[in-house]
């Protein structure tokens, strides 16, 4: 009888643990479901796009530049080749000395912003002359990054959900570890999600096939 109690009383600390460590799945799931919603509702995602483009922009910025230095001091490599990995054309070496000088990081950043948000606005009134309406591939683009991305991020959750239940985590509380490890997962992922949906976007070129009109009426041969 003692021995089914012990039983009975561990069985129920791993369901209480099963149950929470699906709790915090369950949270990130409602969080990414309500955005896809969002979506599939037919939303204006448009400012949400710029959006991540410029949380992008003002990231690459902080970490290549030194607002503690002036800035012909700046190295600017490493920041047009972020820049051209996403969102501009390769070459483009949009940030010079001429760009940057005399001006505040602050400047920097928005000014790069509006460069990128000008080529990005242009290139959705071309194809909006051509009959495409560019808010299809928005959508469709952001649906499917956040389903890959989360995908991935629901196995990386399992595995580290395993390997905190086989090491115990030391002496941490499991749940408590998985909640952090789990946030910071998140976290990250949702930068990957803005980060690739924006490049993907920016980077996309939209082709559109016209089918030649056919002869009106007999043709003489």
């Amino acid at each position: 009888e003692s021995a089914q109690k012990k039983v009975e009383a561990m069985n129920f600390g791993i369901r209480k643990h099963v149950v929470e460590y699906d709790d915090v799945l369950n949270k990130q799931r409602q969080i990414i479901y309500a955005e896809r919603d969002k979506v599939l509702d037919g939303v204006d995602i448009h400012p949400q796009i710029l959006e991540m483009m410029k949380e992008y922009i003002y990231e690459q910025c902080a970490i290549y530049l030194d607002e503690t230095k002036p800035s012909y001091e700046w190295d600017l490599e490493p920041l047009n080749n972020a820049l051209e990995s996403k969102l501009l054309d390769k070459g483009a070496n949009l940030v010079t000395k001429e760009f940057v000088e005399d001006k505040t990081m602050e400047t920097v950043c928005q000014e790069i912003y509006e460069y990128c948000l000008n080529n990005y606005e242009a290139k959705i009134a071309e194809v909006k002359k051509l009959g495409f309406d560019f808010s299809i591939a928005e959508r469709g683009t952001l649906l499917r990054v956040v389903d890959k991305f989360w995908t991935d991020h629901i196995d990386a959750m399992n595995i580290l959900r395993n390997e905190i239940s086989i090491l115990a985590y030391g002496q941490k509380d499991p749940i408590v570890a998985y909640k952090n490890e789990g946030f910071d997962m998140f976290d990250k992922m949702i930068g990957e999600i803005r980060e690739y949906t924006a490049s993907t976007l920016f980077k996309m070129k939209i082709k559109i096939n016209v089918m030649p009109q056919q002869p009106k009426g007999p043709v003489a041969m």
